[in-house]
């Protein structure tokens, strides 16, 4: 893979590059989640849940910066096959809580390996102070990257 295909007219497109890289984890998580009967978003559920258990379906969906419909579907599946439940906010009924059940807990610890598997085999040959600048510099670009999403949502609401 030539390193300038990622570069056009002096131009260098990092979201070419997290593109890449979202697909790639799609596909390497998509093979190890048949076991469990989950897909890529319902990991990534799964995985907000593991940070922060009972959630509304909003905060999740805030979270992971994936559309509501996407989100709504992966936690029906997810109830389903009885990873999580879902009901409603006791002071405001018009939000759902989404906590994690004892199936969902039990395979926690496999969740989390594979996962920092994959991040280990994606920095792998880094320098742990470059990966540690990698990681700050697409912070501040996601950063970005929602600020212009939130200014551009503004515009198209007026």
């Amino acid at each position: 893979m030539e390193d300038n295909q990622y570069e056009y007219q002096g131009i260098q497109f990092i979201g070419k590059l997290s593109s890449e890289i979202y697909r790639r984890g799609y596909i390497y998580f998509t093979k190890r989640l048949v076991p469990f009967d989950i897909n890529y978003i319902q990991l990534l559920c799964l995985i907000s849940l593991y940070i922060k258990d009972n959630q509304s379906q909003e905060q999740i969906t805030d979270d992971l910066s994936i559309d509501k419909s996407s989100v709504h579907r992966a936690i029906k599946g997810l109830i389903e096959k009885e990873y999580v439940s879902r009901v409603r906010d006791e002071k405001d009924k018009r939000v759902y809580r989404v906590s994690l059940t004892q199936k969902a807990r039990d395979i926690q610890t496999q969740i989390e390996e594979m996962t920092k598997e994959r991040e280990n085999l994606l920095s792998d040959g880094i320098d742990p102070q470059e990966k540690a600048i990698a990681f700050k510099v697409l912070n501040q670009m996601t950063q970005n990257a929602n600020q212009i999403y939130e200014e551009e949502k503004k515009k198209n609401d007026k």
